[in-house]
């Protein structure tokens, strides 16, 4: 197993003994901190997240299992190994119910605990794969986060590839529905992150709570705060957390978040203790942040720390000719087999819709048309709000020719009205319409 990038902590009095271990362990890639006393050990583990910790029983200030509760309070996925030369049932159990991962006897051989330093590792990295479980219920996305094959599809995969070679924060930009979540989610895959990604919406929080389920609190820290709990930067740690509606931020929230960026330490609410964070930061908004930090409504400096890397994502309505490619992926993903289609007249109609709702949208009118189709054939212009586009106007679609709304109308209603054998009534209730309102817009047709 590779220890690279793994920390080791040796507490003990014994110069050989940490010596041989700091060479053995430091020789295969790890990072290795020594210590003879207790309150050195503790010092450290103040100042570094380390994951594996040695640590003997007798020491010239302290007994070992006395500051076991003090060393998992500064990080409580480092895994304690015991180690002592007067070993004893009664000192076995004592650092067991203190927390310890394991005990060995010394003189030991150095082979058994490089087995013992391993399973540590395994273990923590087990607990981490959990905590991703936990934030990661909903079904995993595929690594595609636009169909089609526009020039501005191609460009925003291209800074989402350049985004995930790096750690410096990115800000993401659209409006809802456009999939901020998902090219955030697929930056992170693409990354050299182990942990897990985890999102907050920061809009979705009262004010009250936005601090605590950032940084997360000791017990006692407030009512209601009976034990301690982790923050989201210290889950995210050595992952990625997503700030979604960063927009939304409290003004008063605002300078903590910048003072992670540059420190990469935070403080849990109640705590004297300062904890590291690997976390890497991605924000999305749908607001005009740009505007919002102009008016003192979103700080400045916070903005300019985000603002490394910038990916704007456009509206659907703005890369027209990617709705083909993206409705047949929705069909696919959705379909469950049935190798349903959707009819080229069916294609224009959702080319010339407004999409307010942008992809997001378009995936639930596919799904809803999936649910209720009949035959081996799907109609999700049945879905749409007619005339809803009238507030857009229709802009000049890429290499097709356009498309007027008056005649995207025209032939759905004339599509419902022959699938419903010229039964006015059931047609006007499809289109939800009144059937004065449906025999008003066929006389306007005829006249045409």
């Amino acid at each position: 197993m590779l220890l690279k990038d793994k920390s080791l902590l040796v507490i003990d009095d014994d110069e050989i003994f940490s010596s041989t271990l700091s060479d053995l362990f430091s020789g295969r890639g790890m990072r290795v901190f020594t210590a003879e006393t207790g309150g050195k050990g503790l010092e450290i583990c103040s100042k570094e997240a380390v994951d594996v910790v040695v640590l003997d029983q007798k020491l010239p200030d302290v007994e070992g299992y006395k500051i076991c509760e003090k060393i998992l309070g500064y990080n409580d996925k480092a895994k304690i190994i015991f180690s002592t030369a007067f070993p004893s049932f009664d000192n076995a159990v004592k650092a067991i119910e203190v927390g310890a991962f394991w005990y060995l006897s010394k003189p030991f051989n150095l082979e058994e605990l490089i087995l013992v330093v391993e399973r540590s590792l395994k273990h923590i990295d087990l607990e981490r794969g959990i905590e991703d479980l936990r934030y990661l219920k909903q079904k995993e996305e595929d690594d595609l986060v636009f169909a089609g094959s526009s020039e501005v599809k191609t460009k925003i995969e291209e800074l989402a590839d350049f985004a995930a070679k790096s750690d410096s924060p990115v800000l993401i930009t659209g409006e809802t529905g456009t999939g901020k979540t998902l090219l955030a989610k697929t930056i992170h895959k693409k990354s050299r992150k182990k942990g897990p990604f985890v999102s907050v919406n920061c809009s979705a929080l009262p004010e009250s709570l936005v601090e605590a389920e950032l940084f997360g609190y000791k017990k006692g820290a407030f009512t209601g705060a009976e034990g301690d709990k982790k923050g989201l930067f210290e889950v995210a740690d050595q992952g990625t957390l997503l700030l979604d509606e960063i927009g939304e931020m409290p003004l008063t929230l605002q300078s903590k978040l910048l003072g992670v960026l540059e420190e990469k330490k935070f403080r849990r609410l109640g705590d004297v203790v300062m904890r590291k964070t690997d976390a890497r930061i991605i924000a999305a908004t749908n607001s005009d942040i740009d505007a919002n930090q102009e008016v003192n409504l979103f700080r400045k400096d916070l903005y300019y720390r985000l603002n490394v890397i910038r990916i704007e994502i456009p509206p659907l309505r703005e890369r027209r000719q990617d709705i083909r490619d993206l409705a047949l992926y929705f069909l696919n993903s959705i379909d469950g087999g049935k190798e349903l289609k959707i009819p080229e007249s069916e294609i224009q109609i959702l080319m010339a819709y407004g999409w307010n709702g942008n992809a997001r949208e378009m995936r639930n009118i596919i799904e809803r048309a999936v649910i209720l189709a009949t035959g081996d054939e799907i109609f999700p212009s049945k879905m749409l709000l007619l005339g809803i586009e009238k507030k857009f106007g229709i802009p000049e679609m890429s290499r097709q020719k356009t498309v007027k709304l008056i005649d995207v109308e025209t032939e759905h209603i004339k599509s419902v009205l022959e699938e419903n054998r010229g039964n006015l009534a059931k047609t006007a209730r499809d289109l939800g319409i009144s059937l004065s309102t449906l025999k008003r817009k066929l006389r306007g047709y005829k006249c045409q």
